[in-house]
């Protein structure tokens, strides 16, 4: 019984310390959080879309661009 209960006490004690190692990484994650990150760089080139979206397809993103250019566009984006 004595054998069983040193076993049962050793499991406990080795999840208490996974438990706090595991609290100290979260503190550690949480500090670096609230560190202010550097500025990115959040533009997509036209051509390298179809990496990080499916949809629009690049062809309807240069059309879009192309009606930019027209006056009655800029008059709708205006209005909406």
């Amino acid at each position: 019984m004595e054998k069983e209960l040193a076993q049962t006490l050793s499991r406990l004690i080795e999840t208490f310390e996974r438990i706090d190692n595991r609290l100290k990484r979260l503190e550690e994650l949480e500090a670096q959080g609230r560190e202010p990150k550097p500025p990115q760089n959040r533009l997509i080139p036209l051509v390298k879309w179809n990496a990080y979206h499916p949809w629009p397809t690049i062809d309807a993103l240069e059309s879009l661009r192309f009606m930019v250019s027209l006056k009655s566009f800029k008059i709708f984006l205006k209005n909406t």
